[in-house]
């Protein structure tokens, strides 16, 4: 067995798969618990903080999205990986916003997937604990602390305005800087971090994808969200797998989601 010690939950009410899974977890620990309900597991979270909890995004009376935020109150430390074989772009914006860690997809989902994804999540617990981590945000502060700025990368100018506008209306703590062209952006990230950037999926020579992968790779302690209407689910599993911290569709509610957002962080 990979990790013995840790203890995963997994929330299910398909008996064939939830027995599929029992087998697959089987082989990483021997602490696996399975629940039908996500009101079952309430309690057994609160009291067993376990480290990795599986949940089923349709359960028979609530939406595995609409606890999250619940498990996360009851234990805090505990990674919730959602799970569905019926992910739509608003199903996945809504379950990042629910700030559920990992999305995982059922349909072709093997052993081997299943595993990357477990050893993913303990990785990312154990590097959040670690030196490592204590070391990068003491060497960041100073840059985060004296630049407190929020960065829209959007080659749409029309929707930024109203963006930076929407943004402003909410709060008036932070600086706000656009920025049409990914290239511009590049050279501002050399020298400085802001608190948040708002990023397009769509560019005219490169995709929210890989303006990400710069991003985690040079400004670790940004949150980072995706505001786009850019409508394939896939896409949107890839984009929460590189980290991003919310997914906000651009629909006539945006705004509204927008401020959600916002005051999520500032609870946080």
């Amino acid at each position: 067995m990979k990790h013995k010690n840790i203890k995963i939950f997994l929330i299910e009410d398909d008996v064939l798969y939830k027995s599929k899974m029992n087998n697959w977890l089987g082989r990483i620990t021997p602490n696996v618990r399975m629940f039908e309900t996500a009101e079952d597991a309430i309690d057994p979270i609160s009291d067993e903080k376990p480290d990795i909890i599986l949940l089923d995004n349709f359960l028979p009376n609530m939406k595995g999205r609409e606890v999250v935020e619940l498990y996360k109150l009851c234990s805090a430390k505990s990674t919730i990986i959602m799970i569905s074989s019926r992910y739509t772009i608003d199903e996945i914006a809504k379950s990042i916003q629910s700030k559920a860690d990992f999305l995982l997809n059922k349909n072709g989902l093997t052993e081997v997937k299943l595993n990357e994804i477990i050893d993913s999540a303990i990785e990312q617990k154990n590097s959040e604990n670690g030196l490592w981590s204590k070391i990068t945000s003491f060497t960041n502060m100073f840059k985060s602390l004296t630049n407190n700025e929020i960065v829209i990368i959007d080659d749409d100018e029309m929707f930024s305005a109203k963006l930076e506008k929407t943004i402003l209306n909410y709060t008036t703590s932070y600086k706000v800087k656009y920025f049409p062209k990914v290239d511009d952006f590049y050279f501002y990230a050399e020298n400085t971090s802001p608190k948040y950037i708002f990023l397009d999926y769509f560019f005219p020579d490169t995709t929210g994808y890989d303006v990400l992968l710069l991003i985690k790779s040079i400004l670790p302690n940004t949150k980072v969200i995706i505001i786009s209407s850019q409508d394939n689910a896939e896409v949107a599993l890839k984009l929460k797998s590189l980290g991003i911290d919310n997914y906000i569709i651009k629909d006539d509610i945006w705004p509204e989601n927008l401020v959600k957002v916002l005051q999520k962080f500032e609870e946080d």
